[in-house]
């Protein structure tokens, strides 16, 4: 699938079901970004945290897209589909292409889980831990250094003599 979509995304706020057009999303914070129809659910989940509020850790638990259903004599009703994998993604924007003349947007609703500092360092579900790895990393004491890494004067063939190699 090639070309690019509008994404409208609802956080913080409330997936409202039974109104009298299926499902809405009931929210104070809402954003638009664009996406190419070929993007990962991994990537996704990565842009959607870096598009909110880029400076706190927040992982995504919850994506719910907006399903657009022709129902009887061309009424329009929605519904919600979970985006959980490739799969959903891919189908999602199946039925984008199909009904963008109707609905121009795809819609999703996103549930985030703010991350402590402390939990960052080795999440393989959190993209981009690198400044808090690198923090961690160095903040060891002289003790600690000392107590991991044998300082010594003398080199590999015990003669202290510390020789310099030119390239040539």
């Amino acid at each position: 699938m090639e070309g690019t979509a509008n994404i409208v995304v609802y956080y913080n706020g409330e997936v409202v079901r039974n109104t009298y057009e299926g499902v809405s999303f009931a929210c104070e914070n809402i954003f638009l970004f664009v996406v190419p129809c070929t993007i990962m659910f991994a990537e996704l989940q990565y842009r959607l945290c870096q598009s909110i509020k880029g400076d706190i850790l927040k992982r995504v638990t919850n994506i719910l897209y907006r399903n657009l259903v022709v129902v009887f004599g061309g009424l329009i009703q929605f519904e919600v589909m979970p985006i959980v994998d490739e799969t959903s993604i891919q189908w999602m924007f199946h039925i984008h292409q199909q009904t963008q003349v109707q609905y121009p947007m795809i819609e999703l609703y996103v549930e985030f889980e703010h991350i402590a500092a402390d939990e960052v360092q080795h999440d393989t579900d959190v993209q981009d831990d690198r400044v808090e790895t690198y923090l961690g990393m160095n903040d060891d004491s002289d003790e600690e250094f000392e107590a991991t890494y044998k300082a010594s004067d003398e080199d590999e063939d015990g003669d202290g003599e510390v020789r310099q190699w030119r390239k040539l």
